[in-house]
């Protein structure tokens, strides 16, 4: 039996089709998934998820290997959506106010950007190794912008002060922190990010006054 030219073209235009179908699908099931969580439903059923994507439930499972292949899926969308405030630069030039109201803006407008999905993510860390792998790689980042933004503060500490004071506002910034004085204090954007301001100035002059 000759298979002729024809045929094998058709054949793989039929697989490319296929691939990108299940990549669609793919992408529309993770889109369903994160949108219900930012609507507050945190652990949504597979029919939830279909019913939102627009597939059959039983169809869900088939565009991904596993659960852990679904989270790599779902950290990969997130870190898309995030992307344009992680990214975005914090001018390090100006008064030490100006550096740090807006090294602690970054960081609210960040946690406001995650919404729900790091609160799921925090929830799943210990149970999934790939979640609990990219809430740590953020963390990093995080502290890393972090410490970027602050350095002509920090520099002038001895090393060990520095790392120490970092790792003090880092805490004070994080996600769990303005969780908690967001959601359970109830305070508004400008309120958290002005409280949070004064916080970072209060560490940076405890560190310089211990230095001396």
């Amino acid at each position: 039996m000759t298979v002729t030219s024809e045929a094998l073209t058709a054949a793989s235009t039929g697989d490319d089709g296929r691939r990108a179908r299940r990549s669609r699908n793919r992408e529309t099931v993770i889109d369903a998934l994160l949108t219900l969580h930012d609507e507050g439903d945190l652990a949504p059923s597979a029919e939830a998820i279909a019913a939102r994507a627009g597939v059959s439930a039983r169809s869900v499972w088939r565009y991904f290997d596993d659960v852990e292949d679904m989270a790599r899926a779902a950290i990969a969308r997130q870190q898309e959506r995030l992307a344009p405030v992680v990214q975005r630069p914090i001018d390090v030039g100006g008064s030490r106010h100006e550096r740090v109201r807006r090294a602690v803006a970054h960081r609210v407008d960040l946690v406001a950007a995650m919404g729900n999905v790091g609160k799921v993510a925090r929830l799943r860390a210990p149970f999934n190794d790939a979640v609990a792998a990219e809430l740590r790689r953020v963390r990093a980042e995080l502290r890393h912008l972090l410490g970027a933004a602050l350095r002509p503060d920090l520099a002038p500490l001895p090393r060990e002060r520095a790392e120490m004071t970092l790792a003090a506002i880092d805490v004070a910034l994080s996600y769990e922190a303005i969780e908690l004085l967001r959601d359970d204090h109830g305070l508004d954007a400008d309120v958290l990010t002005a409280l949070l301001v004064d916080v970072v100035h209060a560490h940076l002059a405890a560190a310089e006054a211990g230095s001396r």
